[in-house]
């Protein structure tokens, strides 16, 4: 019978070969839009994208082919984020700038502060059943990409808030 070191050895070793497995594409700052393919509703992008950000920098994702997808965002598999909604209604479009800039297609812009990400996605809505959409880093928007400031908070903190909480929960289960 298992007993719980036993059942945490064997989570280890399928995340590790799940995590070997996988393949990831690296995206750089200002390196231009890069394109990703998707299924049917909730099915994930057909890469995941891993970076290392010096300084603040601008993802984007944006929907370019046929309107109507929305997408869900995850960063280092705690922040999820959906792009916007959008109708169906709208014309066929392959430039991503254009995409970005048209009220037609679905997209999203977040600023991330300096530090290692992993971004992985899936299609929320695809009333097409397939499609594609693209992702990028810009060090700064274009003038006529407008987007609010959402910055997320910088993941020392974040790991810093799990350690405290891990603590409480130990102190509380020793008293």
């Amino acid at each position: 019978m298992f007993n719980i070191k036993n059942k945490i050895a064997a989570a280890a070793v399928m995340l590790t070969v799940a995590a070997g497995s996988a393949s990831a594409t690296t995206l750089t700052v200002d390196g231009g839009w890069t394109s990703f393919e998707f299924g049917e509703t909730g099915s994930s992008f057909s890469d995941s994208y891993d970076f290392t950000l010096s300084s603040s920098s601008w993802l984007l994702v944006t929907d370019a082919y046929q309107p109507g997808d929305v997408f869900t965002v995850t960063l280092n598999n705690l922040f999820s984020m959906i792009t916007s909604s959008v109708d169906t209604e709208g014309a066929w479009e392959g430039d991503y700038d254009t995409a970005w800039l048209s009220e037609d297609f679905s997209s999203l812009g977040v600023l991330l502060n300096a530090g290692s990400y992993s971004v992985t996605g899936l299609a929320s809505l695809s009333p097409y059943g397939t499609g594609a959409g693209a992702i990028g880093l810009f060090s700064q928007l274009p003038a006529d990409f407008d987007v609010p400031a959402v910055p997320l908070p910088a993941t020392g903190l974040l790991l810093a808030g799990a350690f405290a909480g891990a603590a409480a929960l130990r102190r509380r289960k020793k008293a």
